[in-house]
């Protein structure tokens, strides 16, 4: 009777170490699959993220450059603004004379189109920066090898004749301090 409960109870144990073994083997598939999901999960996120910085540069590339066609504009309007200001000082102008209050505005706007001119350059060379980060440096990009020249038979000829003529010489003396 001992020996029938002993075989029972170790093939209890048997089927119970059986039993967590194929729970520690389903729990290790389980967090390896969810790795694996999350490690994909990141990609796309990573895709995602890449593919929409792409877009947010594109997009402040083309509102920096609008931007500075802009303050262009505004540049030869206050220049001819400033100048008219000035032959009104000078008295060049048959027109009213110009107020000390208009010169300071004509010069308060060329320093507000200053300041925009800098914050916009500023923000175009952080672009073009994050540009670089995202696609890549520009030198990273290999040109195609020259072309070779194309050489004449007649000057392959000529070549090939005055390499001979140079490699006789050379045996030449080569010999003749052999001899010596």
């Amino acid at each position: 009777m001992r020996e029938v409960i002993a075989e029972e109870q170790e093939a209890a144990r048997a089927l119970r170490d059986q039993q967590g073994a194929e729970v520690l083997r389903r729990a290790a598939e389980l967090e390896a699959a969810e790795l694996v999901a999350r490690r994909t999960q990141a990609a796309r996120d990573a895709a995602t993220t890449r593919a929409a910085e792409a877009v947010m540069v594109k997009l402040g590339r083309s509102a920096a450059i609008e931007l500075v066609g802009s303050l262009a504009s505004i540049n030869k309007a206050t220049e001819r603004l400033a100048s008219s200001v000035s032959r009104r000082l000078r008295e060049e102008d048959d027109s009213a004379p110009a107020s000390v209050g208009e010169l300071h505005e004509v010069v308060g706007l060329a320093r507000s189109l200053a300041e925009a001119v800098a914050q916009v350059t500023s923000s175009a060379h952080t672009l073009l920066e994050m540009e670089r980060q995202i696609v890549g440096e520009p030198h990273q990009f290999h040109s195609p090898a020259a072309p070779t020249p194309v050489v004449t038979m007649e000057e392959a000829e000529r070549r090939i004749e005055a390499a001979s003529r140079a490699l006789a010489r050379a045996k030449a003396r080569s010999s003749g301090a052999d001899r010596g």
